[in-house]
């Protein structure tokens, strides 16, 4: 993938103290941890490949902060347990894993996404997408729909799972409404969220997302 999306994410996860990577998941598939083991038994081929291909760039990130990892376990909500005085995400795409974590740093919970381009059918657009996020879908033409569809559901994705991580329950898809999407930079947006969870006060969130090799990666911090 193209470096430059990479040093675009880079830009505003500094502040936090922490790190991203992306990689192919055939290139960093692999033999995990012996602990890890029990994880995938019951996996099939793809998503074995997905876990250790995860589990590497996880223990990757760390080893280049400085920090010691062994193996990563599973939390209920199938995320991976990171060590103490660690944070992170991750998230698998077609092709792409993409990992974002830091160690002894200023961010508390991260959330990350990659989806591909076209993955989100118009039949679920009501499923997944608020009333005022159809309608924008709908102003735009045919040709950015596609684009600005799984944008809209990648920026929301990354917030549930910084949700997650915070309150260790899950929110509702029609709890976050996109309200304002900027492009900060050639094929790099900023997303502003709507955020209305039953313990948490509305609330606006900014998400940072970009486009690439048709996919778009997206990543929230607090």
């Amino acid at each position: 993938m193209d470096r430059w999306i990479v040093d675009r994410h880079v830009q505003y996860l500094k502040k936090h103290g922490v790190h991203i990577k992306v990689g192919e998941i055939e290139s960093w598939c692999g033999n995990v941890h012996k602990e890890e083991k029990k994880y995938i038994h019951n996996f099939g081929l793809k998503r074995s490949k997905e876990f250790s291909a995860g589990r590497r760039i996880i223990r990757s990130v760390f080893e280049e902060i400085g920090a010691d990892v062994g193996a990563i376990g599973v939390d209920k909500g199938g995320a991976p347990v990171f060590p103490v005085g660690g944070v992170g995400s991750i998230s698998h795409g077609e092709r792409y894993c993409v990992v974002i974590a830091g160690y002894q740093c200023k961010a508390r919970f991260i959330g990350v996404d990659i989806e591909r381009v076209g993955r989100i059918d118009k039949s679920a657009w009501t499923i997944l997408f608020t009333g005022y996020e159809i309608y924008l879908l709908n102003c735009i033409s045919e040709r950015d729909v596609d684009r600005f569809s799984t944008l809209i559901y990648s920026s929301k994705e990354s917030y549930i799972k910084l949700h997650w991580s915070k309150n260790n329950e899950s929110c509702d898809m029609h709890d976050i409404n996109v309200i304002h999407i900027i492009e900060l930079h050639k094929d790099f947006y900023c997303v502003t969220l709507n955020v209305c969870v039953s313990n948490e006060q509305k609330d606006k969130k900014k998400v940072y997302a970009s486009c690439f090799s048709n996919n778009v990666l997206s990543h929230i911090v607090e």
